[in-house]
């Protein structure tokens, strides 16, 4: 069995505890010496941005991977509120024994969604898709919904990006809107009849929102 595919163990680590963890790595795994390239074209590709110190294959289990990725000081610095609203569901999964607490993680997460897309859609030169951007990020009553703000962004790059690669950020996208739904069609009974909503529910929203996220940075990284 892939051992990095292995399932998590219901255990508390908090910030403090993935800030432990990563004091120890980026001595071993930081890259000094990163270049970077403005890029200044409203049509090129984002800015360019040091590296992820943060390796998938210094990881037993895929989740502890994407959890650290999006504790590492580059991520939260450029998407502060995404990760904490991210952290705040992560957290929550730990005291969720109950349905009502398991539809209240898919609000987070879909709050932390929500955050990705705007910091995403202010980084990534929004003026090449519609000059009226600014005025959109201002107004939260016309911001997109999550999946259509970065389905913009991935679209407005597929060539930079690649048709694969895109092809994939589309799928993650798709999916992460299928697992909200699955939760968040249980806040009324009548619409999920005899269905039963269960804490691996909510912590594969949990873990496929940083999974988004983890693609998309590394895709505009």
């Amino acid at each position: 069995m892939n051992r990095s595919l292995s399932i998590i163990e219901p255990r508390v680590e908090g910030e403090i505890a993935i800030r432990r963890q990563l004091a120890g790595e980026h001595g071993q795994n930081a890259q000094p010496g990163a270049v970077t390239t403005r890029v200044d074209s409203p049509t090129a590709a984002p800015s360019y941005r040091p590296q992820s110190p943060v390796h998938v294959g210094d990881f037993e289990r895929i989740a502890d991977y994407l959890r650290a990725y999006l504790a590492d000081e580059r991520f939260r610095s450029t998407h502060p509120l995404a990760y904490g609203r991210w952290l705040v569901a992560w957290e929550m999964l730990w005291c969720a024994d109950s349905r009502a607490k398991v539809i209240s993680i898919a609000w987070r997460a879909r709050d932390a969604m929500d955050a990705f897309s705007t910091s995403l859609l202010e980084r990534c030169a929004p003026l090449a898709m519609d000059p009226h951007w600014p005025d959109l990020l201002a107004d939260s009553s016309t911001r997109p919904d999550p999946l259509d703000g970065l389905a913009s962004v991935t679209d407005a790059y597929r060539d930079e990006l690649g048709a694969r690669r895109s092809e994939l950020l589309a799928g993650l996208l798709e999916h992460w809107g299928a697992l909200l739904q699955s939760v968040r069609r249980h806040e009324e009974r009548s619409q999920a009849p005899g269905e039963r909503l269960h804490w691996e529910d909510g912590r594969r929203l949990v873990l496929f929102t940083a999974l988004v996220m983890v693609e998309i940075d590394r895709s505009f990284a």
